[in-house]
């Protein structure tokens, strides 16, 4: 019955499309964690952050498990870039990657919207619509808050970059995809749980910038504007840190492979 139907993977880089795919199930598993927990009459209202947490860190792992194979499942420019900057990934297919990674985050960021379109009308609240869709901090302080992200995707980073060098040198069998995406997947969890409270960790500018715009253009009756004086944190910190991860993992312990979750794909 459905053999007649295109393959979208013959006409775009299989690639290219798991970016988007994986990008796009990123920020309706995310933002809709989110959105669960701030909107009223949901379920989920006033879940906490703990559930948030667990929402974001779960779908990561299912994205890593559906996807590793197909592209590596960055699904985050900050991972795209810090790769190539490593010279663990072409640049070649930094570009088409990266608008991969915004073109699903933004697609995702509307699908939240239309899944949970009935209780935005029922919030009061502007400043909770804004934070299901993008981040925010506790404090006001942009210095200490781009200190928060630079830090967390450092850290996200050189763990990765760890879980490369137990595979090139222990058991390689240990890291199959299976359980490399739960290892993503309490990383995510960890960094979350860890380090998330001050700014509600982005560690990816296009989870952060693109469904803030979405947001921007979406029909939610009580809105605020998008916070673009905070907007830039979120997303030149993880760019900054990312690098700086795999740098701080190649001075202290060398040239060494990372997982074929992230470093494979595209010849």
């Amino acid at each position: 019955m459905f053999e007649c139907l295109p393959n979208l993977s013959t006409v775009c880089n299989p690639a290219y499309v798991a970016e988007f795919f994986g990008s796009l199930l990123l920020i309706l598993f995310g933002c809709g964690s989110c959105a669960n927990a701030a909107l009223p009459k949901t379920k989920g209202n006033n879940g906490g952050y703990f559930m948030v947490v667990t929402g974001w860190s779960f779908g990561v792992a299912l994205i890593v498990f559906l996807f590793a194979r197909a592209s590596g499942a960055h699904v985050n420019p900050a991972i795209t870039v810090a790769l190539a900057m490593a010279g663990m990934f072409p640049w070649v297919h930094v570009c088409p990657y990266i608008i991969s990674q915004f073109l699903g985050c933004f697609i995702g960021a509307i699908l939240v919207y239309l899944v949970y379109a009935p209780y935005f009308k029922e919030s009061t609240n502007p400043d909770a619509n804004l934070t299901v869709f993008c981040t925010a901090p506790g404090i006001r302080s942009k210095f200490w808050s781009f200190m928060a992200e630079l830090t967390a995707t450092a850290i996200l980073l050189f763990i990765i970059c760890g879980l490369g060098y137990a595979s090139k040198n222990g058991d390689v069998a240990y890291f199959d995809p299976g359980f490399s995406a739960l290892a993503i997947g309490l990383l995510i969890l960890t960094i979350g749980l860890g380090m998330g409270g001050p700014t509600g960790f982005a560690l990816n500018p296009a989870r952060d910038l693109s469904p803030r715009l979405a947001y921007l253009i979406l029909p939610i009756s009580i809105k605020r504007d998008p916070d673009w004086g905070y907007s830039w944190v979120p997303i030149l910190a993880p760019m900054i840190g990312g690098p700086l991860g795999c740098l701080c993992w190649r001075v202290l312990f060398g040239n060494t492979t990372i997982p074929e979750l992230v470093s494979m794909v595209v010849k």
